[in-house]
């Protein structure tokens, strides 16, 4: 299931905190190892910058850039703790404090009343996931959006399910999504929407209008920047046409989806031969939502919306990014997909997999199979993040053994910490 169910009178022993201990020991040791081995790359520098001003000239900075306050506000008192580093690996190791918070939310959240198999699984698909290896290593706020929308989804979730317990749900609820809104406009908008879409059976319109008009006078600060971003989006199809690979804007609306569905499911440095495993991962994924079919309305919408707003806005390379919130879902749903009984398709995952061994990063990590071109910075860092952690990064490969140490006997999870690695 993708969320705790209703408490039941014996609660079965599922573990403890030992798997999720395990795994943030091994993806910390991952994620914070040499965090200044790539170069400051534009975004990048554009927080460097900003965060180094007093928070008056910051709010007006990010404000003529229409990026919301809050990440900014945040890195700015992160950088005045006394940090074991300095510059841009500070910075980045905001991040990956932000991926780690995110693992452990999953955990807490969503994933503590699994049986141990499946919950350990899923929290190495995550955790160990190419796509969020690369993108928490970024100045950027994609893994505290990753955050924040599992709380915000999970509160969200919970008072449809308990509509009168408006104190212990809808309260932690408003203040997610808020939280959410000020740290980035598309998840906030794509959650919300989701959520106003289908609660409105269980909560009633009236209460679906209260909560949105909550939020909106809430956000009432940030609201004249909120329509200069959403004028710029509408624009932003014309702006975005020079990076198309496709003159056929369906073409492209299908290649940008495939991109988004390689990077959330094997990430954005591979062999060719690891495409093999995309369709199969796919195929689990839905399997796997299935299960929870109550939730999947909501995902689902809250997808296509998000989805929709990132596609308009970015070029293909930056769709997964933007999309990162979404990744704890589809690790969870492929760790369900996974752990089902249906043997022909754990045996299909196990052979992709097993393709792809060989395929070591240091032979593929920049190869043309990808797509990289000379503006798809996020892929250049990917493969120069791949070669640089397998030259000589002891910790890496020790957080690595730790992984596959934890799944000794379960054999679904040593192929995940394969796939991981």
């Amino acid at each position: 299931m993708l969320l705790p169910g209703p408490r039941i009178a014996a609660v079965v022993k599922r573990g403890g905190a030992l798997p999720v201990l395990a795994v943030l020991c091994g993806q910390a040791l991952l994620q914070f190892h040499n965090l200044d081995l790539l170069p400051v790359w534009g975004d990048e520098l554009f927080t460097l910058r900003t965060v180094a001003r007093p928070v008056s000239e910051i709010i007006p900075i990010v404000q003529r850039d229409i990026h919301p306050p809050l990440y900014f506000l945040l890195l700015h008192e992160w950088m005045r703790l006394p940090l074991p580093w300095t510059g841009i690996a500070a910075l980045r190791a905001f991040s990956v404090v932000a991926a780690l918070l995110s693992t452990f939310l999953l955990d807490r959240l969503w994933l503590r009343r699994w049986k141990t198999g499946r919950r350990s699984l899923a929290l190495l698909l995550f955790a160990f996931s190419p796509c969020l290896l690369l993108y928490s290593r970024m100045a950027r706020s994609y893994t505290l959006q990753a955050a924040l929308g599992l709380l915000a989804v999970s509160f969200l979730w919970r008072w449809m399910r308990e509509p009168s317990r408006i104190a212990r749900r809808a309260l932690p609820a408003f203040a997610a999504a808020v939280l959410l809104l000020y740290t980035h406009y598309l998840p906030g908008i794509a959650i919300l929407a989701g959520f106003s879409l289908v609660a409105w059976r269980r909560l009633g319109v009236a209460r679906v209008a209260l909560f949105g008009a909550a939020a909106a006078a809430a956000y009432a600060p940030w609201l004249v920047t909120l329509a200069e971003a959403l004028r710029a989006w509408g624009e932003a199809a014309a702006f975005q046409s020079h990076y198309a690979l496709n003159r056929s804007p369906s073409v492209e609306q299908l290649l940008k989806m495939a991109a988004a569905a390689v990077s959330l499911t094997i990430g954005e440095s591979f062999s060719v031969f690891s495409l093999a495993l995309v369709p199969v991962a796919l195929l689990l994924v839905w399997r796997g939502c299935r299960v929870r079919r109550p939730l999947l309305p909501f995902l689902l919408l809250a997808a296509a919306i998000g989805y929709a707003g990132a596609a308009r806005w970015v070029a293909w390379p930056f769709v997964a990014a933007r999309l990162l919130w979404l990744l704890p879902f589809v690790a969870a749903a492929l760790a369900i997909g996974i752990t089902r009984r249906a043997t022909p398709l754990r045996h299909a995952a196990a052979l992709a997999i097993g393709i792809t061994r060989r395929a070591t990063p240091l032979r593929h990590a920049a190869a043309p199979t990808i797509g990289i071109t000379r503006r798809a910075t996020p892929l250049r860092h990917a493969a120069a993040l791949a070669i640089g952690i397998t030259r000589r990064a002891t910790p890496l490969r020790h957080a690595a053994a730790l992984a596959i140490g934890i799944t000794r006997r379960a054999t679904p999870l040593r192929h995940a910490a394969a796939l991981a690695i």
